[in-house]
């Protein structure tokens, strides 16, 4: 695991917990369209939901290390 890495960890652990009310009405409407879009199939939309989940997580964790790397190198910029 690269140090980046273990730095976002640390800043997941530190927030806590993300459940808001915007966070599972959100989630609710995700899959309120996935049983739509696949209404006779319970495996699958657990499955498409899962997988919308993690995509979300990724894209988090890729967004936090992009700025964090980006504010290390303005630091780093400025020091010069």
């Amino acid at each position: 695991m690269e140090p980046i890495e273990i730095i976002y960890n640390g800043y997941i652990e530190e927030r806590g917990n993300i459940d808001t009310g915007e966070m599972n009405g959100a989630a609710d409407s995700l899959m309120e369209m996935i049983e739509s879009l696949l209404p006779n199939s319970d495996r699958m939309q657990e499955v498409l939901f899962m997988e919308c989940l993690h995509l979300a997580e990724l894209s988090q964790k890729q967004g936090f290390m992009a700025g964090f790397t980006f504010a290390l190198e303005v630091m780093r910029s400025c020091r010069e």
